[in-house]
Parts: structure tokens; sequence; C-alpha cells
């Protein structure tokens, strides 16, 4: 074969291994983390909103990640993005723009991975009006440095305010539960309970959802009735649960939420590494490239 030929199909190769490897796009694709949406306030859904208290000062938050360590995916910096959330409902509507972050947390772990994020905040006030449900609709315009849009993704959420639904709180393990909480467990075990400080008379169940992974793994029904319930329940295995509370009252059989919060047990022992049979061709195609390039080279 030819010098110049053995050169060039050294860089063929080469080029389609390193296409072909899992995890490679073009750079003209965005390869997001797996945890990109990692926390929102409101985080309710439309069947189970996040409960509002009318006319009340509240923080909306918004946390995203631009870096997973574990996997080596990162988006362009945070700082050129642009970040809002348009708040609506009956006769109501809000956009709220976030400007820059307001803070970046290095080293938060999410589940096995390791992940830079970047935190949004701004005050919002609810509105006076009892018994209304809002949607927020977030926007995230991923923009890199020379202000060119990149991407645009989305996610929506809702919250509802009280009218005469009853109202508390949920504690895990004794600790008061917020939509932010983190809990560490050392055995696995949940001590759950809920304390009604609003109607405790119309609250009609109490339950607590387990998820892992995103997908749910169990419900937790707490015993007890007025303003005083519990219940428990043993983690599984190791790893990173969301925990989520909720209650039904007289008034509907819809759940409200009132806790979403995070649950870690020890150390997840992590997969074994394997590779598909994609992966091995493009391996092995990334070797014999080299070899022939090289060969190339050194003959010329």
């Amino acid at each position: 074969m030819a010098k110049p030929a053995l050169v060039l199909v050294g860089i063929l190769l080469l080029s389609f291994s390193f296409v072909s490897i899992a995890g490679y796009l073009p750079l003209a694709t965005i390869l997001y983390p797996a945890y990109f949406w990692y926390s929102l306030h409101p985080s309710g859904t439309s069947t189970s909103p996040t409960l509002l208290t009318a006319g009340q000062s509240m923080t909306l938050s918004i946390k995203l990640v631009y870096y997973d360590a574990t996997v080596k995916v990162s988006l362009p910096t945070p700082t050129y993005w642009k970040v809002t959330v348009t708040i609506t409902a009956s006769g109501y509507s809000q956009a709220v723009d976030f400007g820059r972050a307001d803070d970046y947390q290095g080293g938060v772990k999410v589940d096995d991975h390791y992940c830079s994020i970047a935190v949004y905040e701004n005050p919002w006030t609810v509105p006076t009006a009892e018994g209304v449900s809002y949607t927020f609709l977030w926007t995230v315009v991923i923009k890199d440095s020379s202000g060119t849009t990149l991407d645009t993704k989305t996610k929506t959420t809702y919250g509802k305010t009280a009218s005469i639904e009853p109202d508390g709180y949920f504690t895990v393990n004794g600790q008061k539960a917020t939509e932010t909480a983190t809990f560490v467990t050392l055995d696995g075990q949940l001590n759950l309970a809920f304390a009604a400080t609003k109607n405790a008379e119309k609250i009609t169940k109490v339950y607590v959802e387990v998820y892992k992974g995103g997908e749910k793994i169990t419900t937790v029904d707490l015993t007890g009735s007025g303003s005083s319930w519990s219940g428990t329940y043993t983690l599984p295995s190791h790893g990173t649960y969301e925990v989520k509370g909720f209650f039904t009252w007289s008034g509907s059989t819809t759940g409200i939420l009132k806790m979403s919060a995070v649950a870690s047990w020890g150390e997840e022992t992590p997969p074994a590494l394997t590779l598909t049979k994609a992966e091995v061709l493009a391996l092995f195609s990334g070797v014999l490239g080299i070899l022939f390039l090289a060969l190339g080279l050194k003959k010329r």
C-alpha cells in the first residue's frame, strides 16, 4: 500500500473510532448530564401541586447541573445562560428573569455522580387570592460566550394556594422536612411523621412516596388522625432516594405535596464497566487507525 494511502486509512479509522465511541456527539449537538434539572421550587405536579400560602413572599429556586465529573459531561458555562420562569393562573401572568446565577456549587453528589450546580433564586410574592392553581413554566436558554443560542430546555411545575385546606409539615428521623432538605440515615430506617397545623380535623389520609432513580418504589401510609400521623420505612439498599410527603382532606381526594426531600444511605456500589459490541468495534478501529497512521508516517 502506498505511503499516502496508509496515512489516509489511519486517519479514517481514527475518525470512525472517535465518532462511534458511546457518549461522543458532534460539537454542534449538546450532550446533557443525566441530572440536568437538579431542583425546582415550587416542584409540584398538576395532580399534586406544591401548597402555596396566599399573600406570602417566597423564594423561587432553580438548580441546574452543568458539569458531571463522573462521566465528564460538561455544558457551556452558565454565566451566559438565560433562565426565566413564567407564572400563570386564571387572570394572572408574570415572567421572572433570574439574571446571572446566585451561586455555583461543586462536588454535589447525585446518586453516584459528582456534579457542579448553578443556583438561581428570586423572590416572588404569591397573590392574595385563595384556592388558585398556578403553572410555572421554567425556561433555560443555553448560550455560549459569544451569545449564540445553542439549545433551549423547558420544564413545567405547579403550585396552589390554600383556601380552607389543612396545612402542616413532615419530619424525617425527627428533623423537620423542607423542599430542599437532605437526610442521612445510618441504618436505612426512616421514621416518618406529619404534624397538622391548620384544620387538622379535615385531613383524611397522609402518605409518603419513595423514589429511586426517578422511579417510585413504594408508598408508605402513615397512621393517625387529627394533628398527629406517623409511620416507618426501611430503605431496601444503599443509595440516594427522593421522599415525597402528601396529605388528602375532605374537600379533595387529590394529594397535596408538603415534602420533597432527599434521603441518603451509605455508598451505592457502581455497576461494573461493560462495553457494547459497537464500543468494542470502535476501540478496535481506533487501535488499527493508530497503527496504520504510525506505519504510514514512518515510511514517509
